[in-house]
């Protein structure tokens, strides 16, 4: 590509494209590393579109109901397993900070157990185990 600068043609450097490295469910998307330049003209490739799905269990449709008003599941989703005790505290700060005042304490509560069972570092399983993956 040229352009013309004080007159003259000047070739203009490639645009970079970031991959995105491979994925596994639960963990926040990092971009691959590329080459530095100097040139400060990059783009990206195709940025994934998957949302996966929560978690199947007792109050999933309670989560997906009251939190997809504000925001898509993959928030939850795409967190790194977190203790009962933070989700606590992200669940009341939605309600207290970012305005979810529609839930109410019981149905807190029973988010909060909902992501306790399913996105702690105890119950969260990002990869199958080799003994489901055998018949």
């Amino acid at each position: 590509m040229t352009a013309s600068q004080n007159g003259q043609a000047t070739t203009m450097p490639a645009t970079t494209v970031a991959q995105y490295v491979d994925q596994r469910r639960g963990v926040i998307d990092q971009v691959a590393r590329t080459p530095y330049t100097t040139d400060a003209n990059y783009a990206i490739g195709t940025i994934p579109q998957d949302t996966p799905p929560l978690i199947p269990g007792q109050d999933v449709e309670l989560v997906q109901t009251n939190c997809s008003v504000c925001h898509a599941t993959t928030f939850i989703s795409s967190q790194p397993p977190l203790p009962g005790s933070t989700w606590h505290d992200e669940v009341y700060k939605m309600k207290e900070k970012y305005g979810a005042t529609f839930i109410s304490d019981e149905t807190a509560g029973k988010i909060i157990a909902y992501l306790s069972a399913h996105y702690t570092p105890e119950t969260r399983i990002t990869e199958p185990t080799q003994a489901a993956e055998q018949p």
